[in-house]
């Protein structure tokens, strides 16, 4: 048997990476087309959410986490730069939804401009699939299919964030006054005009405004995108995933409750109000993320390390 040693030593390097040959009439339609048809959503998002302190939040823990996980399966990016029939049936059916959108419908009503808009946010779902596809390849939109999926849930809570808004104070005030009750702590929820109208909750004769910073939206749209981004990650059926939003939504109401209660229980003994406020709700809004992201990041693994 010969010694390794007298082998023939291969001295030739390795053959670099091939680049991708750029399409640029391609690219530029592709990236210039959906930029042109999604301007309007794309400045409306980005006001709406640059404008709104609980949206924000949302969007960057739904970042973060998505980093996350792209790191922890340690992916590694490549440009691609090439439509393949997957990313071209993405787009279609985006520019599709646009169409659907621009038929002389009923799009006047309440109801109906709700639904218009909610179309074109799937449609530009769509749009980010297909994209995601096209620039960085089949392996990377398949990574990222979470993340489009919950960054489009996003894009519509973004939407129903006025309509959410009230009924979610109303929540947060009642099931507070009633935690109260059984607490032994005398409460009262009242909507009174100051000038404008406001949820107040007076607390033995001290009133807290249950303002829209204190409806739990926050929280609950931070916790359902990182619930959506991990089950899918996780690849959860179907009956697991709507009991993770379940879970989810439960988790985000008793959280927002308990902070309203412990502010209300601890406005009287502190000097810093502001400060106390702000800290209270930052450990539970992070508590309640970080119980979620336990349990959804590991659901199932316990069974499996058993039966292993």
């Amino acid at each position: 048997m010969p010694d390794p040693a007298d082998q023939p030593i291969d001295l030739e390097p390795p053959a670099p990476k091939e680049t991708p040959v750029v399409d640029w009439p391609i690219m530029l339609a592709t990236y210039l087309g959906a930029m042109l048809i999604f301007y309007p959503l794309i400045q409306w998002l980005f006001h709406t959410t640059e404008s709104s302190e609980q949206l924000l939040h949302a969007l960057i823990v739904l970042g973060a986490a998505g980093m996350f996980l792209l790191l922890e399966k340690r992916r590694r990016l490549s440009l691609v730069l090439a439509h393949d029939k997957q990313s071209v049936t993405l787009l279609a059916i985006s520019f599709s939804i646009v169409a659907v959108c621009l038929l002389p419908l009923q799009w006047e009503t309440s109801a109906g401009s709700f639904a218009k808009a909610t179309l074109l946010l799937v449609g530009f779902g769509f749009t980010l699939a297909g994209l995601v596809r096209y620039t960085l390849g089949p392996i990377a939109a398949k990574a990222s299919r979470g993340f489009i999926i919950a960054f489009t849930f996003f894009m519509f809570l973004a939407l129903s964030l006025p309509i959410l808004d009230w009924p979610l104070r109303a929540l947060a005030g009642r099931g507070s006054m009633n935690l109260l009750a059984k607490l032994g702590v005398g409460a009262e929820l009242q909507l009174v005009n100051i000038p404008s109208p406001e949820l107040v909750l007076n607390v033995a004769g001290r009133p807290f405004i249950v303002a829209a910073e204190c409806n739990g939206f926050g929280l609950l749209s931070a916790s359902i995108l990182l619930a959506i981004l991990l089950a899918i990650y996780r690849k959860l059926n179907a009956l697991d995933f709507s009991l993770v939003i379940i879970l989810t939504v439960v988790t985000a109401f008793i959280a927002n409750t308990l902070r309203i209660l412990v502010i209300v229980l601890l406005a009287p003994k502190v000097e810093n109000y502001l400060l106390m406020h702000e800290i209270v709700g930052l450990i539970f809004f992070y508590s309640a993320l970080g119980f979620l992201w336990w349990y959804i990041h590991g659901f199932g693994q316990g069974s499996k390390k058993q039966t292993a």
